[in-house]
Formats: C-alpha cells, structure tokens, sequence
C-alpha cells in the first residue's frame, strides 16, 4: 500500500514524455494572395488549404517543408483543398465554368471524383 501513492505520482510523469509537441508556424501566401487559410495536415507536417486572391477568388495549396505550392487544375477559376492524408492524397474541390467538381489530387495528378454540381465554392 505504500508504493500506490508513489506510483500515481510517477504516472502522468511517463506520459508527458509522449506527448506530441507542435509549433505554430505562418504559411505564407501564392504569389498574388491575400490572404491563406490551412486547412487540414498529415502526420509528416504537410498542410492543405487555400490562398485567397482580390474578389475572393481561391487557390488550393499544399505547403510541405517551408514550401507553399499551388495545386493547378487545368481550366479551373476557383480551388480548394480539404484534406491530405500520411500518403499526400489530397482532396478538394474546383469550379470550372458554373460546375462544381471534387477532385483527388494523388502522385500529381488530378482524378476528378463526383458529379459535377452548381453554386459557390465557399467552404467555411
């Protein structure tokens, strides 16, 4: 019965040692944004989200080591990226025209996934 209180003591002691520790950390902006918005991010630091332009146009990004890059899709006006898993799959969606597509966005290339629908792209 002695050791009990000790033991208790000793307890949250090992698990601060596991504890994740992180760090904040500006992104930055594309070139021509105003404004960036991180969205989601994987257990290797990779970040997804979405650089906004004048007239609140976005752009889909994915930062990784200090590095901010655009995911371009072909004939879009408009992209934002929503998810990014540990393989660097991202998800996200674009507007093409007046259509709204979701797209996975996987070894740089872009698989449109979905049907396309009508309306804004604002996810907030």
């Amino acid at each position: 019965m002695r050791f009990q209180p000790i033991l208790l003591l000793l307890l949250p002691l090992a698990f601060a040692h596991a504890a994740p520790r992180y760090e904040i950390i500006d992104l930055g902006v594309l070139p021509g944004c105003e404004s960036s918005r991180g969205q989601d991010l994987n257990e290797k630091g990779q970040v997804v989200g979405w650089s906004e332009a004048p007239g609140h146009i976005s752009h889909a990004f994915v930062w990784d080591r200090g590095v901010m890059t655009e995911l371009k899709i072909e004939g879009a006006t408009e992209a934002l990226a929503r998810s990014i898993n540990n393989k660097g799959e991202i998800t996200g969606a674009f507007v093409v025209g007046k259509s709204r597509h979701t797209f996975l966005w996987r070894d740089n290339e872009v698989l449109v996934i979905g049907p396309p629908r009508t309306g804004p792209l604002r996810m907030r």
